[in-house]
This record gives C-alpha cells, structure tokens and sequence, in this order.
C-alpha cells in the first residue's frame, strides 16, 4: 500500500475512533441528564472501533461512565443554590459498564451488539418522609442494542473522510420496575425506583444513528455524530406513586416510555501521530423530547436538554485504544411535558456540572 495511502488511513481511524469512544444516551440508564431520562449507551462503535476493517474482523470495547447530577433546573432557570440551601436537592449517582462486540462482514459493512449493566443510586426527601433523607437504589443489566453499520462511500477510494448510517433495535431487557424501600410518613413500603434511575425503560426501540469525519489539516479531523431512539410504547405500566404527592399529580402515576436524544460535533487532533495520541475537542448535546417520533406522549416523563463542551483525549496502543473525556455542562433546560401542561406547571430535573467517560477497545 501507498505509505502516504497508508498513513491517512490511520489517521481517519483514529480520528473516527476518538469521535466515537464515548458513552452517549441510548438506553440502559438515565446518566448524562440525571433526572432527565437519557439513558447511558456507547455508540458501539468506540475509540478506533470505527475503521477501515477488514473482513472478519472482531473489535471489542468496554466503556465506563459516572456522573453525578443534584445541579436543579427548572426550564433553563438554574435553582440549584435554593435546593442547595434548603438542603432537599435530588442527588443521582449512576455508573454504567458497557460491553460491545463488533464484526466486520467487510470494510464496509458490520454490526455491534451493546450489553450494559448499570448501578444506580438516588438520595432524596420528597419520596420519603421529606424530612430526613434517603437513598433508593436500582442495578443489574439494561437494555441490550443491536445495529447494523454501512459506510456510504467506498472505504478503499475514501481515506481522507466518510460516512456510516447505523440502524438497529434496542430491546427491553433491564428491569423498569426495579424497586427499593422507601421510608415514608407512614413507615417503610417497598416501591418502584424513580424512573431517571431504572434499569430499562420497559419497551422496544428503533435506533438511527450518524457518524462522520473528514480530515481537514494534516493532523486534523473534523467529527459528527448523533442518534436519536425512537420508543413506539407510551407507557411501561410502572406506577410512580406521584399521585400520593399530591391528587393533582394523577396523570403522572405511570412512567412514560419516552423517545432519547444525542448529538456531538467538534475536532480531533494528532498530537502526536507517531504513538497516535489524539487530542478531541467538541460540543455535545442529549437529552429527552417532549413528543415522541411515533407513539402517544401521555405519562411521566421529564423531558430536556443539556448541553456540554467536551474535551478529551485518545491513544492507540499496539491495538489497544484508550479514551477519556470529560464533558462539562454550559446548558440545561428543563421542558415542560405534556403532563405539565395539561396541570398549568412546570416540573424541575436534576443535571450533573460534568462527568466522566472511559473507554478501552481492543481489535483482533
């Protein structure tokens, strides 16, 4: 092969694969927008997983992603020094495992199956007593995913940039009806976790997904990448328990199967090509709509948006590719949901400040 062939090459894979590394929201739990049901995913296709392959090739990967959320908004108006002060902000700590394989039928064509695992825990008042606080808590696998990638131009006449459309199922193996004891007024009851924090979220879902780099310098690439899950259920049957809140709640007492979001754009740049150490950085947007693509829109749900600028960095190592980024919140918006408006209000939801996602990827 051309060594000048050769080199963009690895460079477009490194620059795809750095694009790629990160956790986003599909289903498995809620994480990047705390109370906002977003739920964890990779895109399966993870650092340097997005790459010229050859046929038969195998790339496995496991992605790790924490975060915090207890930073209260309510639209995009910032009302986390009052719960700060009042001291009964909701506190969501979420940590999600992934394990993906992905097989190359060709260079142009594979597919990746997403098995994640989630441990979640949420510390609140108003669930409970709203007097001294608690902690409810929800594990175990999630909702497995399983989608078909296709480059849409040639790999072997396209080094330097290229596209790959993704379209795939999501299936509702996590548990939506998790549960755990809650120590109400009236002693303790065992009940169904909030739902920013179960498993799964109870339905069968369509996956699109996007990728897209084109080198641009001679270190540099340009990224795009987004995906948008489609939930046709409307509401997983899991009762809530909002309605003892208050009898003006009552359209709220069972959990929405509610449609997620994710975009990201920016730039990835070889610092130092030689040992393929990239440096990424970029904008990010997740969140929930408030109307879902196909289905009703009835049920609880907490629909929003948050928007991140994300640094991060990338290594390839003899085959072994590491990535790290850290996306940091510039803006959350709560939206008003279809049973807000119904009852005149507008409902508030927990965001993290940042967090965290780890990715390593092997290629055989």
């Amino acid at each position: 092969m051309n060594p000048h062939r050769f080199r963009s090459y690895r460079y477009l894979a490194a620059g795809l694969g750095s694009m790629l590394c990160t956790a986003v929201f599909l289903p498995t739990t809620a994480t990047g927008q705390g109370c906002v049901a977003a739920r964890h995913t990779s895109l399966n296709l993870s650092d340097c997983g997005l790459h010229y392959h050859e046929d038969g090739e195998w790339t496995g990967t496991f992605n790790y992603r924490w975060l915090q959320s207890d930073h209260h908004f309510r639209g995009d108006h910032d009302e986390g020094d009052i719960r700060y002060a009042r001291g009964n902000e909701v506190i969501n700590d979420t940590h999600g495992f992934d394990l993906t394989a992905l097989y190359a039928f060709n260079a142009r064509f594979s597919a990746a199956l997403t098995i994640p695992f989630v441990y979640n825990t949420r510390s609140s008042l108003y669930e409970h007593d709203r007097v001294n606080r608690h902690d409810s808590s929800a594990g175990g696998l999630a909702d497995i995913r399983l989608i078909a990638y296709g480059w849409l131009l040639e790999p072997t006449t396209h080094a330097e940039g290229n596209i790959a459309l993704g379209l795939g199922v999501k299936a509702p193996t996590g548990d939506y009806a998790a549960t755990s004891l809650f120590y109400t007024a009236n002693g303790a009851e065992e009940r169904p976790v909030d739902q920013s924090i179960q498993p799964g979220d109870g339905g069968w879902g369509i996956v699109a997904e996007i990728h897209a780099a084109q080198k641009v310098t001679d270190r540099g690439f340009l990224y795009l990448s987004g995906s948008y899950l489609s939930n046709p259920r409307e509401t997983n049957g899991t009762r809530t328990y909002r309605e003892t809140l208050s009898p003006a709640l009552a359209n709220e007492a069972i959990m929405s199967v509610a449609d997620q979001f994710f975009g990201r754009a920016g730039m990835s740049y070889a610092l130092w090509p030689k040992r393929s150490l990239f440096l990424n950085f970029g904008v990010r947007a997740e969140g929930v709509p408030v109307h879902d693509l196909i289905g009703g829109d009835e049920g609880f749900r907490r629909p929003g948006i948050m928007i991140s600028l994300e640094p991060g960095v990338a290594i390839d190592l003899n085959g072994w590719a590491l990535n790290l980024t850290t996306p940091v919140a510039v803006y959350r918006n709560r939206w008003q949901s279809v049973t807000d408006e119904a009852m005149n209000r507008h409902g508030d939801a927990a965001f993290p400040d940042w967090y965290l996602n780890f990715s390593v990827t092997r290629r055989f």
